[in-house]
């Protein structure tokens, strides 16, 4: 995952961003089919991502972030084959650079960060919601814009597209 050098990262006001689904250990995000749980576990200090079949139990590890990372604002996609969620840094260091949004399979199989195009691809992105249960619509704040941007991403193509309009 990329970090950005903190003296060079812009900050941006924390009540600017909107409020998310924390996430603890005690939590357990179900899926719309309620088929499926995905669980975020501390294990030595580094969070790791699980989704479970509720059906047989059988587990999956997503993800293992980075140490000092953690995950928030997790979304199953409205038909239940791909949820996104946000890694985020929780002691708040350049919310403009430590906030990237990932897109995973149902099973835990297939990960995908989304970056944003260059010259943005080091910005912070953020889980706006899905629009279908191939399309993710994801929030930033460009650095030559004042008002936040949108883009959307399919799953099928595994493209970005945008901005788009609100």
């Amino acid at each position: 995952i990329w970090k950005a050098n903190p003296r060079s990262a812009v900050r941006r006001p924390s009540d600017l961003v909107p409020p998310v689904t924390q996430v603890d250990q005690r939590s357990m995000i179900f899926s719309p089919k309620k088929d499926r749980r995905v669980a975020v576990i501390d294990k030595a200090g580094r969070s790791q991502l699980w989704v479970t079949s509720v059906v047989d139990n059988r587990q999956s590890l997503v993800m293992q972030l980075e140490t000092g990372e953690a995950a928030r604002n997790i979304r199953w996609s409205p038909g239940g084959h791909f949820f996104a969620f946000e890694a985020y840094d929780p002691g708040g260091h350049s919310p403009m650079t430590t906030t990237h949004v990932w897109v995973v399979k149902a099973d835990g199989t297939v990960t995908k960060e989304i970056h944003l195009p260059a010259p943005n691809e080091h910005l912070s992105t953020y889980v706006a919601g899905w629009i279908a249960d191939d399309t993710l619509r994801i929030r930033c704040t460009l650095l030559e814009q004042p008002e936040d941007v949108f883009f959307m991403y399919r799953n099928a193509t595994g493209r970005l597209e945008g901005p788009v309009k609100e």
